[in-house]
């Protein structure tokens, strides 16, 4: 179990790596969350 959990989260891991899109998307995105939390 603990072995399969980990594997997956790796996995994850190097699918967000490899994505290499435009940087302002999520620091818009990232404004848009900070300014909802104030």
């Amino acid at each position: 179990m603990r072995r399969r959990k980990l594997t997956k989260m790796m996995m994850i891991r190097k699918r967000r790596k490899r994505k290499k899109g435009p940087r302002w998307k999520t620091q818009a995105r990232r404004r848009k969350v900070r300014a909802r939390r104030q």
